[in-house]
């Protein structure tokens, strides 16, 4: 038991006089362990780390199957054991994704009548062919992937949108 009161006292002791020298500390550490002695540290670091940076994507290379398989198997599991918690986080993420989308769509008008109602409103894309999905199953994407898409759209109501198709429709029947 004394010794261990002992370290306990030495501990204790040695924590004072750091507080009591920190300056002659800093200076000690500034003088034995300068600029000189940190940049060929750090480059040395930076190599070693070069080095294992290479050997792990080579070793990665080499085990792409393994690996692959070794992580699905990984998140198979994950997603077993955390079931509740990723309905749970999907379910607030869509949430708030929803109440975005729809302060987005309070801010907006149609092109053409500028009807203004968001229940109305459709986005419609320009060109066909760039389109990746419609907006409204977008929402399960990041904000910046829907706006995207939403760039490649012109806003119309429900009414125009419709005109609109007709138009496409009618151009292509001619």
């Amino acid at each position: 038991m004394s010794n261990y009161m002992d370290l306990e006292k030495r501990k204790e002791t040695q924590r004072k006089w750091r507080e009591r020298n920190k300056e002659k500390l800093r200076e000690y550490y500034r003088t034995r362990y300068g600029a000189k002695y940190k940049k060929k540290w750090r480059d040395e670091k930076e190599g070693q780390r070069e080095r294992e940076r290479k050997s792990r994507k080579e070793y990665y290379q080499r085990n792409r199957e393994e690996e692959l398989k070794r992580a699905r198997a990984y998140m198979k599991e994950w997603y077993k054991k955390n079931k509740d918690k990723v309905r749970e986080y999907h379910k607030t993420k869509y949430a708030k994704d929803r109440q975005w989308m729809d302060e987005y769509l309070l801010s907006i008008k149609c092109n053409y009548c500028q009807e203004s109602d968001p229940r109305c409103l459709d986005f419609h894309h320009i060109s066909p062919n760039g389109r990746e999905k419609p907006i409204s199953s977008m929402l399960i994407y990041s904000k910046k992937r829907i706006l995207l898409e939403i760039s490649k759209c012109i806003v119309l109501c429900a009414n125009c949108h419709r005109k609109e198709h007709a138009k496409i429709r009618q151009g292509l029947n001619n």
